[in-house]
């Protein structure tokens, strides 16, 4: 374009060479000027923009630098043609230089020796022609369904492309294109709608007028169109979506509306089935998730590189799954294709493809994606991937939500009965807790719980929906200003992370299997026993109980207020906290150490049959890595203790929000440490068995990845 043009300008004049850039929109007079300056040889070349293909000859010139490539051959011939005529005697062989990298397979050809012309022009005239057919075949099988106004009489699904990416669900009922009226969500509106007439296939554009995020009224809009194609095998159950707007809450939006609670996404597993039948792969940019699920410390590692793979080490495998790759291999006939997939159900190449083009690209991957074939081997392996969830396991410990919710910090509304008023709050006041897991480990059910309200979620793997509320109020979250989701839905985007007592873990539709490695005993620093003396250590917090003695808590907050240093103890205990006890100590050095502290009171026989007591607290503390960073734990403190948001808030033991938010906050980021702590006063440890101490490490372990400099237990003796 004469933008870029104009930037060639200063290219060359950079490398001592004189040019001006020329193009059909400047007056005949300038263009005249810049072609009697080149015959006076002030300058060196020109830079032109389109105007070989226009009929503009000059007789001079021996060397042509194609630096933008024509997308098609037609345009090439022309440019080609025009440049190869104004040889003469004096001026010599014409010259070509061009990118083949750049080029357009149908041109890449004319720029090699000893190619037959004549035969290339055949072999791209029947291209042509068959590129041609594919379009009346689309326009044949395309019919009109729906169109807004007679603005697009004129638009036809050739004048749209689609970018070679496909979001994959899996549907137990056919969806119903003809479901989509109107809108698409709340912003969308359908400008026209084409589909085929066995149903399988809709085409959808959409204009979006909403007013720039900075403009104070909505007397300014701005219009935006864009195309969606949905398409279903009804053999595979899989419903491709492409879009050229592409975000969480429109793809809900737009199956949802034809499939209500018959969909879910695919997991990683089958994603990544797109890479059967390719060889020689080669990976470009890999992510590697921390299988501490929602860590703050390095969550996602993302490599980049002609061969990122080779950078994984065995170290890796440890630590981390697999999370998205994008690279190539050769398919058939020996032809390189880019290849991606993620977690999130997507898969994509870099390309952008015509209607016809996308179809054949998305009947392909269904190939893939349901074939029986190997994926060629490769470095990546080393590294484990989530695997599809096909049977809950017997035991949840804990559940925490997605990290969205921690980042965010989502506004939700909230009433037990439909007269009531709404109340309202913030996601991660609510808690994840009483997970029944059913007989034949297909489901469950578990409460999304605070304070005042609880309701009901199903979570089901046997088909449907993955997410459904079965009984209790109401809560609805909210996605954007005045747009609210319901509870199951969000749940649905945003799956929480499940805890199991098997040190497995799963979100979603994805099982991060557990480790192999067993601990048969606690490492020295991994627990410390502190004396109980005078607590009532079957009571947790409530006094009345205690029969005259300390509860755990009040226990235990002596022993954090006798902590050298310490200027910030933060009691938080109730639903949705990051912790039951926040202590913040500066050292003598100018560190600040954050202690999250989690507790339990005794039940069952003392230390081995205490197993139960284990898992609730390992659970706590998996939870709580999302609060071992400083915005996130500073905005949580602010919140949690705001009388006006909270009808129970939490209250500082010592210190304030002030000293808090200026030790958190202001401390560097290699100044500030995150510890967390199990605290069980019912388990001896000199008695801790084989058993407990593999799941006391496990907790240790996990939240050291997540984002702890330190990590231990307090016990008893």
């Amino acid at each position: 374009g004469q933008n870029t043009a104009y930037d060639l300008v200063s290219v060359y004049e950079k490398e001592g060479v004189t040019v001006k850039a020329i193009a059909s929109h400047i007056s005949k007079r300038t263009q005249d000027q810049i072609e009697a300056d080149l015959i006076a040889g002030t300058l060196d070349g020109i830079i032109c923009v389109d105007m070989f293909g226009e009929g503009y000859d000059f007789p001079k010139f021996k060397i042509a630098a194609l630096h933008a490539p024509h997308r098609s051959l037609v345009p090439t011939l022309q440019f080609i043609g025009r440049f190869a005529r104004t040889n003469d005697v004096a001026t010599g062989t014409a010259t070509l230089v061009a990118a083949t990298s750049r080029l357009k397979s149908a041109s890449i050809s004319l720029f090699k020796e000893g190619i037959d012309i004549s035969e290339m022009i055949d072999d791209v005239a029947r291209e042509q022609i068959a590129e041609a057919e594919a379009d009346r075949e689309i326009l044949d099988i395309f019919k009109t369904r729906r169109q807004a106004d007679s603005d697009y009489d004129s638009v036809t699904p050739l004048l749209l492309e689609l970018y070679a990416h496909a979001q994959i669900f899996e549907c137990h009922a056919a969806p119903d294109f003809s479901l989509y009226k109107e809108t698409i969500g709340r912003g969308l509106r359908i400008a026209k709608q084409w589909m085929t007439d066995d149903g399988a296939i809709t085409l959808l554009l959409t204009v979006d007028t909403s007013p720039p995020n900075w403009a104070t009224s909505d007397v300014l809009v701005n219009i935006r169109h864009d195309a969606f194609l949905l398409a279903y095998n009804h053999a595979s159950q899989l419903c491709f979506i492409g879009s050229t707007r592409r975000t969480p809450k429109i793809y809900l939006d737009l199956i949802d509306t034809v499939c209500k609670d018959n969909h879910r996404p695919i997991s990683f597993e089958r994603t990544r089935q797109a890479l059967r039948g390719l060889t020689a792969l080669k990976f470009y940019n890999l992510g590697l998730k921390n299988t501490a699920i929602n860590s703050q410390a390095e969550s996602y590692r993302t490599m980049t590189g002609p061969s990122a793979d080779r950078a994984i080490t065995a170290g890796d495998a440890r630590a981390y799954s697999q999370g998205h790759f994008f690279g190539s291999g050769l398919g058939q006939g020996d032809d390189r294709e880019t290849i991606g997939a993620s977690s999130s159900s997507r898969i994509w190449s870099n390309q952008r493809l015509t209607v016809a083009e996308y179809i054949d690209w998305i009947t392909e991957l269904n190939k893939r994606l349901n074939g029986d074939g190997a994926i060629a081997p490769s470095q990546l392996d080393i590294i484990q991937h989530a695997r599809t969830l096909k049977q809950l396991p017997a035991l949840i410990i804990a559940a925490g939500w997605h990290k969205q919710a921690y980042r965010l910090s989502p506004k939700v509304r909230y009433r037990a009965a439909a007269s009531d008023p709404w109340e309202f709050g913030r996601l991660t006041d609510f808690e994840l807790n009483t997970f029944v897991v059913d007989t034949d480990m297909k489901g469950m059910t578990f409460n999304v719980q605070a304070d005042a309200i609880g309701v009901e979620i199903r979570f089901n793997i046997r088909g449907g929906a993955l997410f459904t509320q079965v009984n209790g109020g109401t809560i609805e979250v909210m996605v954007a200003h005045d747009d609210w989701s319901d509870i199951a839905s969000w749940l649905s985007l945003h799956p929480p992370v499940f805890y199991s007592s098997d040190k497995s873990s799963f979100q979603g539709v994805n099982l991060i299997s557990p480790a192999v490695n067993t601990i048969v005993q606690l490492r020295e620093d991994d627990a410390t026993s502190i004396d109980w003396q005078n607590c009532a250590i079957q009571v947790e917090f409530d006094v009345a109980r205690a029969n005259g003695r300390l509860t755990v808590h009040q226990s235990l907050e002596r022993y954090i207020l006798a902590i050298p240093n310490v200027q910030v103890v933060l009691y938080d205990h109730r639903s949705g906290e990051a912790a039951d006890f926040i202590a913040i100590i500066q050292d003598d050095n100018g560190d600040v150490r954050v202690q999250l502290y989690h507790c339990k009171g005794a039940g069952g026989a003392p230390s081995g049959g205490r197993v139960d007591d284990v898992y609730e607290v390992a659970g706590q503390m998996l939870k709580s890595v999302a609060y071992c960073d400083a915005s996130v734990l500073s905005g949580h403190a602010e919140h949690r203790i705001d009388a006006g948001k909270n009808k129970h808030p939490s209250r500082f033991v010592l210190g304030d929000l002030p000293t808090l938010k200026n030790l958190i906050d202001g401390a560097p980021a290699t100044r500030l440490h995150f510890e967390i702590y199990g605290v069980q006063p019912g388990i001896s440890l000199a008695a801790v068995n084989e058993h407990l101490a593999d799941l006391m490490a496990y907790g240790l372990d996990y939240v050291g990845r997540g984002g702890a400099a330190r990590a231990s237990w307090l016990t008893s003796a």
